[in-house]
């Protein structure tokens, strides 16, 4: 079993077998970081930029690094894209390879982003978004209108 864990001042740790297997130092905080398949470290850093590292046995190499144009809130991984949630600048699709492949400045206050094969969820202040096939849009006023739920 792999896993990867973000230490906030002590970088990015790459367990194997319950076991600390290397860590790698960064210069900013690692507030997130996961695996984009076997080979791959996605890892947001505190001053927003997008570390991309591969792993080969007990080896890693920085790859490339992404430094999106505003205050990221969020980043997620899903076939081959990264997406980005930035609170002032919108959402941003990248390539594997940190080629820029959408960004929708409209997009304002996004605080999560998840990606799946259904579609891209999106919520931040008070407002829920689902970009699908179905290019259904949700707002929070909608859902808590239907459901009675409420949100904040």
């Amino acid at each position: 079993m792999k896993f990867i864990l973000s230490d906030f001042e002590g970088g990015i740790k790459y367990y194997s077998s319950d076991n600390v297997k290397f860590n790698i130092p960064v210069d900013s905080p690692a507030l997130t970081s996961f695996m984009a398949g076997d080979s791959i470290i996605i890892t947001r850093l505190l001053d927003t930029r997008i570390l991309i590292h591969s792993v080969k046995d007990e080896n890693y190499q920085l790859e490339r690094e992404i430094i999106p144009p505003g205050f990221t809130s969020d980043v997620d991984y899903f076939n081959g894209l990264i997406y980005v949630a930035d609170r002032d600048s919108g959402l941003s699709v990248y390539t594997i390879d940190g080629g820029l492949k959408y960004r929708n400045d409209k997009l304002k206050d996004i605080q999560l982003v998840r990606a799946d094969s259904s579609g891209i969820f999106l919520a931040g202040k008070g407002r829920l978004t689902f970009i699908g096939k179905e290019k259904n849009s949700f707002s929070a006023e909608k859902i808590s209108e239907e459901t009675g739920l409420r949100f904040r």
